[in-house]
This record gives structure tokens, C-alpha cells and sequence, in this order.
């Protein structure tokens, strides 16, 4: 779904600890597309909070960054990552989300 959403973001697959807050490009039942001003390695998992409406909690997910594209002269990524692990609710809520 070509759709923006609000997405916070922070890598975990090291010791650094801070959070981005961006729009979403895409977003499916498998993953997300996003935009970064930081470069964030292929295989890195990042945990993701996305915002789809003001008045509800944030939908919590892990994810994979499958490839990284560079743009504006390494100013700027867009980046590709695949949905890792996610609970019941959740699914249903990003499920929900994207069909309606």
C-alpha cells in the first residue's frame, strides 16, 4: 500500500540505542519501505513503532533491512525491510490497516 505513516525506528542489532522518527513510502502485511537520514546496514533488525492514528497506541514490530538505497549523494536512504516478528493483534491491526 502507497501510503505515509508516522514510523519510529531504532536499531537493535548493536548497542546504539537511538530512536528516528520518519514516514513511511510503503507499507505491507511483509514489510515497510522508509525514508532514513542515517545509514542502516542489510541484515540489521530494527525495532519499529508505527502510527497510524493519533488516539491509538502505537503497533510495535520487528524488522529486517533487506537492501538500502542510496540517495542525494549518500544524504538521504531509502530503505526496504522485511517484517521479522509480530503478535496476533498487531498482524491484525496492520492487516486491517492496509485493506480498508
Amino acid at each position: 500500500m502507497s501510503t505515509s505513516t508516522r514510523i519510529k525506528f531504532r536499531r537493535i542489532s548493536n548497542g546504539n540505542v537511538v530512536s528516528r522518527q520518519k514516514l513511511t513510502k510503503d507499507i505491507s502485511i511483509s514489510g515497510i519501505k522508509f525514508l532514513s537520514d542515517e545509514f542502516i546496514p542489510v541484515s540489521s533488525y530494527i525495532k519499529v513503532n508505527l502510527s497510524f492514528k493519533e488516539n491509538l497506541r502505537p503497533l510495535e514490530l520487528i524488522c529486517q533491512v533487506m537492501w538500502v538505497k542510496s540517495l542525494y549523494n549518500d544524504e538521504s536512504y531509502e530503505i526496504g525491510a522485511q517484517i521479522r516478528q509480530i503478535d496476533k493483534e498487531n498482524y491484525k491491526r496492520i492487516k486491517d490497516y492496509i485493506y480498508k
